[in-house]
């Protein structure tokens, strides 16, 4: 739909802002770009590039409602994700 379009197009603008400003990890926007397109493989590909860039934003992903949806929640990468940042309280939630 055009919702899809715009979110391609957003990826899009992210692919130009990274090659004018290597610098700038801009991993956890693809990811989320991704993760609204339903391509989980590449929201999770974009996710471990986020951590290795310590993109300041992976700390609240086992929190923010961006990552509620249950094809993400029910992933195991997603908790390998959360294990990767040590996020609070996985051990209690595993107990």
């Amino acid at each position: 739909g055009l919702g899809d379009v715009y979110k391609r197009q957003m990826l899009e603008l992210l692919d130009q802002r990274s090659a004018a400003d290597p610098g700038v990890s801009l991993a956890l926007d693809k990811a989320l770009v991704h993760q609204g397109l339903g391509n989980y493989d590449e929201m999770f590909v974009f996710l471990d590039q986020a951590i290795d860039d310590y993109a300041g934003g992976v700390v609240f992903i086992g929190a923010s409602w961006f990552w509620l949806r249950d094809e993400v929640r029910s992933d195991p990468r997603f908790e390998a994700l959360l294990r990767r940042i040590d996020y609070p309280g996985l051990a209690e939630a595993a107990a």
